[in-house]
């Protein structure tokens, strides 16, 4: 097999989505828009609106004469999107008043200022889901000090966290560590119960010693019988995984085949790009939060991570291999997502 070396373009996780920057103001809610002689009904945008930062200022009207009780900002693009379907659509949220709002990552400058004018203006509360790790909490740190308000932490927590870790993470860089460390000593300087959790989440992100992304929330498991449907489908999994398990000594052969003449991490993931681009059946399908996607290619990151590339209708999503849930049956060449993950996880 030929070397593939690995892709040195400079490119950052963001260009291929693991965390895009909207262009526009994403939400999800209901409000009555007035844009110059026109109405427009924030709810008839579905599953969310995609608004023109011009339309920032028209938002905040509308959310105000709405009497928004609620602003529930999301990190990420697919947690976002499930949590606008669990609540039943932008009127579901609007039935409790309530207003959901993308992030992409940190927010961008206008975002930022429309949810600080907001939060002046109204008096509604404000709560952040977001990923669990360093930049996670960063975000919402940022967004908490422009708010000058609390900012309560929803479903990523240091108990969510804790059960988490026992089914794997991505282990903590010393970097990391060190600037967790450095955000305790800020956050221990400043009162308030959402400071509490947030400084409970950190202290959980220490001993657990893993990081995990939001994605890896099932909101499902939270609604009424949730319980039964957890157990029915961990049983599934377990027979999915008895039918379609690889014994070590056939993973360590794939690696060994995938690394031929490969040396050093980054040659290592893009030989394992390589890999995956040449024997996996794409495109294929898959469930990801409950929503089912598109898989139709694979990329690395600049962190040397390979990421499966996520479609559904225009929306796009980077899933990290390592976290990438398999259908049943799995695609052709599903094997050498295992003997990545097996490579990936011992690194």
């Amino acid at each position: 097999m030929g070397r593939h070396p690995a892709r040195r373009s400079g490119r950052s996780a963001r260009s291929v989505c693991v965390r895009r920057k909207p262009g526009l103001l994403r939400c999800a809610g209901a409000a009555s828009l007035h844009i110059g002689d026109r109405i427009y009904a924030l709810e008839d945008f579905t599953p969310a609106a995609h608004l023109p930062d011009s339309w920032a200022d028209a938002w905040i009207d509308a959310l105000i004469a709405a009497g928004i009780r609620r602003v529930t900002t999301i990190e990420n693009e697919f947690p976002f999107l499930s949590y606008v379907e669990e609540a039943g659509g932008p009127l579901g949220l609007a039935s409790r008043g309530e207003v959901a709002v993308y992030t992409g990552g940190f927010p961008t400058p206008r975002l930022t200022s429309s949810l600080a004018a907001l939060a002046a203006r109204s008096g509604a509360r404000f709560q952040h889901w977001g990923d669990a790790d360093v930049g996670g909490l960063r975000i919402w740190w940022f967004l908490r000090s422009r708010l000058a308000r609390p900012l309560r932490l929803v479903r990523t927590t240091a108990a969510w966290l804790a059960s988490e870790s026992s089914s794997g993470g991505r282990p903590l860089t010393s970097v990391e560590r060190q600037a967790l460390v450095r955000t305790r000593g800020e956050l221990a300087r400043v009162a308030g119960a959402d400071i509490e959790d947030a400084l409970a989440l950190l202290d959980a992100l220490l001993d657990c010693g893993v990081k995990v992304e939001q994605e890896r929330y099932r909101w499902h498991d939270c609604q009424r019988g949730a319980m039964k449907r957890t157990s029915t489908r961990d049983r599934g999994r377990r027979k999915q995984a008895a039918r379609h398990r690889l014994s070590p000594r056939r993973l360590e052969t794939l690696i060994q085949e995938a690394l031929v003449d490969a040396y050093g991490e980054p040659e290592q993931a893009g030989a394992f790009h390589a890999m995956l681009e040449q024997e996996l059946g794409l495109p294929f399908e898959t469930t990801v939060l409950g929503v089912a996607v598109t898989v139709k290619r694979v990329d690395v990151t600049a962190g040397n991570g390979v990421v499966a590339m996520c479609y559904r209708g225009r929306a796009r999503q980077a899933i990290a291999i390592l976290d990438l849930p398999l259908p049943d049956p799995p695609p052709a060449g599903w094997a050498w997502i295992e003997a990545y993950r097996r490579w990936a996880r011992g690194r």
